[in-house]
């Protein structure tokens, strides 16, 4: 028996030779991280700052983005670089301890995930939905099949980072559809990504 991690895993492994039969599909999940209240602001992004992760469609995206403030965590070969050319609104805070990170989930209003190549099933994700905080994502991938559009989060076009500015200030212009976003992560994490529901798939 293989186990991917997502269903557009599971088709890839299948197109490459595997047999149909003997995949399933089991996703990553995390213990329960605790989550807040509405009273969160701000944007995050919390991955590693290289070419694949998008980070540069989300600083592009960000010069057009106003009154709303982004933390960027995570280290890196573009780090530097991306500093030196990031807009005011946007802060880089470097590695971050897991705690921190998940203090930074519960804090603010959305995750950002702009990877412009495929992912597997980043944990990140499902330390998000476990906090109660919505995702922004590309439409690629496992991704577009993680983060249910008007469900748990937002999905955008990959790479377009006018699209991705189109979708921030929606979202913040709408804080009712955003209180309801966290909600629905909330309630993902709870019914796919906990440690019981993964038992109960891997049994």
């Amino acid at each position: 028996r293989f186990i991917a991690l997502t269903e557009f895993s599971r088709q890839k492994f299948i197109s490459a030779g595997l047999p149909a039969s003997r995949l399933s599909v089991k996703a990553n999940f995390v213990r329960d991280t605790g989550h807040s209240g509405p009273a969160r602001s701000g944007a995050l992004f919390v991955g590693r700052i290289s070419p694949e992760k998008g980070v540069q469609t989300l600083l592009a995206a960000w010069r057009a983005v106003k009154g709303v403030p982004l933390l960027v965590v995570g280290d890196g070969p573009d780090l530097e670089q991306l500093r030196k050319d990031a807009p005011e609104n946007v802060t880089f805070l470097g590695h971050q301890p897991t705690e921190r990170v998940l203090a930074l989930m519960r804090q603010s209003s959305v995750l950002i995930v702009p990877s412009v190549w495929y992912e597997g099933f980043p944990v990140t994700v499902v330390e998000a939905f476990a906090s109660g905080l919505p995702v922004l994502a590309s439409n690629i991938g496992s991704l577009s099949e993680v983060v249910v559009d008007g469900v748990n989060g937002r999905v955008f076009e990959v790479g377009k980072d006018r699209a991705l500015a189109a979708s921030v200030e929606q979202l913040f212009s709408d804080a009712e559809s955003l209180v309801a976003l966290g909600v629905g992560a909330r309630s993902s994490y709870e019914n796919l990504y906990t440690p019981e529901v993964n038992l109960r798939m891997l049994e």
